[in-house]
């Protein structure tokens, strides 16, 4: 064997090497590649709990908020004060109070959402009904919009015993 054909077997050898290490660096880039495009196109399902309970993320006004999904939720069966009103603060104040960062349950009524592609829901914070104590502490007054009935009893005697401790939007009702 010559030194020349020696050196031409250990370059051959150098050269194939090289080529399996590139070869296999490209897959382990290609998967890590997919990888990161499944991670991010995947929604994020740690923003929701159970089928039916989410994590609120912001609160829009005194009856509508943003869910860890996206998705905005207008609560069923009240009216809370809008920008130009007076307890429009107030009211959208204590809903962030009340859900902000907390994960809620959501129920639904006959309607799944309104003309502007808002969730139609009853919101819960444990066994508290948000949509009951918003009218029971005088920061949104009942509003029913058929067919979304369900819990249209509970909500008016929330506004009865709202106007009895003369509270918040009730004072002067």
């Amino acid at each position: 064997m010559t030194p020349l054909s020696r050196f031409s077997r250990e370059e051959n050898m150098a050269r194939s090497n090289s080529k399996s290490f590139i070869i296999v660096f490209s897959i382990l880039i290609a998967l890590i590649l997919i990888l990161i495009m499944i991670i991010y196109y995947t929604p994020p399902n740690y923003f929701q709990t159970t089928n039916n309970e989410f994590l609120v993320t912001e609160v829009v006004d005194g009856d509508t908020f943003v869910i860890g999904t996206g998705e905005y939720v207008r609560l069923i069966g009240v009216d809370a004060p809008e920008k130009e009103h007076v307890f429009y603060n107030k009211s959208k104040d204590f809903l962030a109070f009340l859900i902000l960062n907390r994960t809620i349950m959501l129920e639904t009524d006959k309607d799944n959402k309104d003309k502007y592609g808002r969730l139609l829901r009853y919101a819960y914070l444990g066994n508290l009904s948000v949509n009951i104590e918003l009218v029971n502490q005088g920061y949104a007054i009942p509003l029913f919009i058929s067919p979304n009935f369900k819990h249209k009893q509970e909500i008016e005697q929330a506004r009865e015993e709202c106007l009895d401790k003369k509270m918040n939007l009730c004072a002067s009702a």
